[in-house]
């Protein structure tokens, strides 16, 4: 559901309504290859439906494609896992220094041999292993600091 805060309706060239960012409805596309399979003109169609001449080239060059009205779906590749070697020597140099930067992680998982350059986990992946699987927050920390017997 969609708030009507959230909704910016624009008035385009032939009079018709839309939201900067947001997909047209189904209705229009399958009225558009109506108009199309019908031997109208794009222009016509444009005028017709209330849209803009572009989006109706680009409904029929998709269509004439993959012979569908609908986007082709985005493919998302699976993230990659780290490493159970990788995932605790993380939080080893995070328990020893808190403050470490996930950039200086990743150059130390290198650089100790721990992993290949291929299997390196991005920046991202590191802080959120950190934050989701090792559950390294502030908190975490000074728990830690608090519990750590003294030196003499």
């Amino acid at each position: 559901m969609y708030s009507t805060a959230n909704v910016q309706l624009r008035l385009n060239q032939n009079g018709g309504f839309y939201d900067n960012g947001r997909a047209l409805s189904l209705c229009h596309r399958e009225r558009v290859l109506d108009l199309y399979h019908d031997g109208i003109s794009e222009r016509g169609i444009a005028r017709e439906v209330r849209v803009s001449r572009s989006y109706v080239n680009n409904i029929i060059k998709r269509y004439n494609e993959a012979n569908t009205s609908l986007r082709a779906p985005k493919v998302c590749r699976d993230p990659k896992k780290v490493d159970i070697y990788a995932s605790e020597y993380i939080e080893a140099q995070r328990l020893v220094k808190p403050s470490i930067y996930a950039s200086e992680i990743r150059q130390r998982l290198l650089l100790d041999g721990v992993l290949h350059p291929i299997d390196l986990p991005s920046i991202s992946q590191i802080n959120k292993l950190s934050r989701n699987e090792h559950a390294m927050t502030r908190k975490k920390y000074q728990l830690f600091r608090v519990n750590l017997p003294q030196q003499k």
